[in-house]
């Protein structure tokens, strides 16, 4: 008997120093094959869009794109990994995974945003944003929050409820929104319920939309592109009809 007990007390002990090995080696499995799952559905969505698809870019990428705001935030560095690079109509298109280091461990934001370098010349620098959403240094958030108007005025009650609106030439950027055009398409029950989570803002030379809110499933990434070239085809149709009028 004492011979058993021995024999029990041996593996009581070796289960207790075993048991920690096996479920790391178990997260191990776990996460190489969502790793694997993640990367299958990429190459999935990258093949549907004929993008090229690379999981660590150079970030060079981020260094023309640092004044956007979706780079303004209290966490540490900021990386971008998960690249598609594709051109359509002629426009190049880039989509990727944006992220940076909180107070704590691990990644503090994972969202996916569009730009290009060939936006309209004649397109004037904005920043829409949604009006109670607060984003680091966004102007004019005080203001919405009393229930004052905030931001550039396009004269329409469910724009100015629902969005912030600014951008250094003020004219332009009201004259550039408000178009019927424009205003009917943010004020649509369904793109006011998108545009939560989302941030479009522009230069003279690149055109992004930012969606917070969470990691983007791999083959969502090809709704959002449709979506960020409607936004983009709309802005820079009417930026034209500006110019030419």
């Amino acid at each position: 008997m004492e011979t058993l007990g021995g024999l029990l007390l041996v593996l009581v002990i070796l289960m207790a120093f075993l048991a920690p090995a096996v479920l790391i080696v178990l997260l191990f499995i776990f996460i190489l094959k969502r790793n694997r799952k993640t990367t299958d559905e990429m190459l999935i969505a990258a093949s549907q869009l004929k993008a090229v698809y690379t999981t660590s870019p150079q970030q060079s990428l981020l260094d023309p794109l640092r004044q956007f705001r979706f780079t303004k935030h209290d966490g540490r560095g900021g990386r971008i990994n998960q690249l598609f690079d594709l051109k359509r109509n002629n426009v190049p298109w880039k989509v990727f995974d944006y992220s940076y280091e909180t107070s704590g461990a691990g990644v503090g934001n994972d969202s996916d945003f569009t730009h290009t370098f060939l936006v309209a010349q004649s397109q004037p620098s904005f920043n829409l944003l949604p009006a109670f959403v607060l984003v680091k240094d966004q102007p004019n958030f005080l203001e919405k929050l009393l229930g004052n108007e905030g931001g550039i005025v396009v004269d329409d009650p469910e724009f100015e409820k629902t969005y912030t609106l600014d951008g250094p030439d003020q004219k332009r950027v009201h004259d550039l929104f408000s178009s019927p055009e424009i205003i009917a398409f943010f004020d649509a029950p369904s793109m006011v319920n998108e545009m939560k989570n989302l941030m479009v803002e522009c230069d003279t030379r690149n055109f992004v939309l930012f969606r917070t809110g969470g990691w983007m499933k791999p083959l969502e990434r090809i709704r959002f592109l449709n979506q960020a070239e409607t936004i983009l085809s709309l802005l820079v149709k009417q930026a034209q009809k500006q110019k030419g009028s």
